[in-house]
């Protein structure tokens, strides 16, 4: 059996003017490099890493108190929270702007990464909307806490109709 690069066969494939169709198939890549984006359609797709690695992210850190609003137009990033007390069984929300990535339809995956106490505090992302999203932080120490969280978040785009 011949082999050909995946660029090579998408050169010929162009040069033909025609579209390949491998339903049926089983492909395996080895590496899969784009400057436009993977587009993958799939019954369902199952996929092997040792790291899922998401580029293109940001860091911000928080002003004012634990409820400002900060502005981060990437789809992963690292907030560090404003270090303002946070008392016993307190509840703050944030918005976080993400004009650029964030839709009302996307999943957004934030946990307590560093900074301050790790376990004490429950991290939750609510309110999604397009153009934002709010990540809402309860101390559940059993005492007020005046920490400067670090936050990580990654954006998952999602197809809901």
């Amino acid at each position: 059996m011949a082999r050909v690069g995946l660029g090579r066969l998408e050169k010929l494939m162009e040069e033909m003017d025609r579209d390949i169709n491998l339903e049926g198939s089983d492909v395996t890549v080895n590496s899969l490099t784009s400057d436009t984006g993977v587009t993958v359609t799939a019954g369902s797709l199952s996929m092997t890493a040792d790291t899922l690695k998401l580029d293109n992210g940001g860091v911000v850190t928080q002003a004012t108190n634990k409820a400002t609003t900060v502005v981060l137009d990437k789809p992963t990033g690292k907030i560090t929270m404003h270090a303002a007390a946070l008392g016993i069984d307190a509840v703050v929300t944030f918005q976080v702007t993400c004009a650029a990535f964030a839709r009302a339809t996307d999943v957004c995956i934030v946990n307590h990464h560093s900074g301050g106490t790790i376990g004490k505090y429950v991290v939750q992302a609510t309110g999604h909307a397009a153009g934002s999203f709010k990540i809402t932080v309860t101390n559940i120490s059993g005492g007020s806490l005046s920490e400067a969280i670090v936050l990580h978040y990654a954006l998952i785009k999602t197809a809901h109709t």
